[in-house]
């Protein structure tokens, strides 16, 4: 539907952006981004994007934050595993994917993992994540449930076999029972389990 004539669309006729103006827009955005948590370069990257700044002032920007150390990487995988650690326990795949997802370096991700202290122990991640739930889940669907929160959470299926018989009597259980085979594929990739992830 076409307005009346005479009349134009809002901002038709707003002045270009200055390259002043332009910059301390990106400063504010830029403020407001990173005052929430720790960024990694490519989410800063795409947020600013997003924001419709351009390129030549983004790669600006991102060096200027780099040499301050107000983003870091190596910085952001460390705080985001420490609490991954203690919030949302993962295993080692589902962590490294996490941590590429937000743009870190794999190679970086990888040197970060290992370098954790305590180290990232996957037997110990995995019951400290299910240990939590053990008591409310019916007895008889402990081991299903178990098997499969924790093959949501990226645990490889031979730690999770592992952690379950530690918690519970699996005499009438199986890998078949939890679903493994379909719960961690060749790659480790996440199948969503609705009802585990409460």
């Amino acid at each position: 539907m076409r307005g009346r004539p005479g009349k134009t669309r809002r901002g038709a006729h707003e002045q270009p952006e200055t390259e002043q103006a332009g910059r301390a827009r990106l400063q504010r955005d830029v403020v407001r981004f990173l005052r929430v948590r720790e960024r990694t370069q490519a989410e800063v990257a795409r947020y600013l994007t997003r924001r419709g700044h351009p390129a030549e002032r983004i790669r600006a920007a991102l060096e200027e934050l780099l040499e301050s150390g107000l983003v870091d990487d190596r910085r952001f995988a460390e705080l985001y595993l420490r609490d991954r650690r203690r919030l949302h326990p993962l295993g080692r795949r589902a962590a490294l994917r996490e941590l590429t997802a937000k743009g870190v370096a794999r190679a970086l991700a990888v040197e970060v993992l290992e370098a954790c202290d305590p180290p990232w122990d996957e037997r110990e991640l995995a019951r400290a994540a299910v240990e939590r739930r053990w008591a409310r889940w019916p007895a008889q669907e402990r081991w299903r449930r178990g098997g499969r929160f924790l093959a949501g959470r990226g645990f490889d299926t031979a730690v999770i076999r592992e952690v379950l018989e530690l918690l519970g009597d699996p005499a009438s259980a199986s890998a078949g029972e939890w679903g493994a085979a379909e719960a961690v594929g060749d790659e480790g990739e996440r199948v969503e389990h609705g009802d585990e992830r409460r």
